[in-house]
């Protein structure tokens, strides 16, 4: 998105969406900041499928979920001092 504001994000979302088509499988890529996690909920009751974008900590993607977002899409190599390996997992299980 390159919206910011989170009503902003959701038109824009429903644009991309439309120009997609019924045949495409879309999902809106949403940042999770606070207007991302104002956003998420708006663009669930929309009917679009959201990603998470920009997680860089277990507790980012957990609030992610928690909004409704489908997926979540962590900076793996970023998150604090814990193996990759060892974070994909534990995210996965959220």
């Amino acid at each position: 998105m390159i919206s910011k504001k989170a009503e902003r994000m959701v038109d824009e979302a429903k644009k991309y969406r439309e120009l997609c088509g019924d045949k495409c499988d879309f999902y809106a890529k949403i940042p999770i900041t606070v207007e991302g996690y104002k956003a998420i909920p708006m663009l669930k009751r929309a009917g679009i499928k959201v990603t998470a974008t920009a997680i860089f900590t277990h507790q980012q993607a957990l609030v992610a979920a928690r909004a409704g977002a489908n997926f979540v899409a962590p900076y793996v190599n970023r998150l604090d001092n814990i193996s990759c390996a060892h974070s994909i997992i534990k995210l996965s299980n959220i």
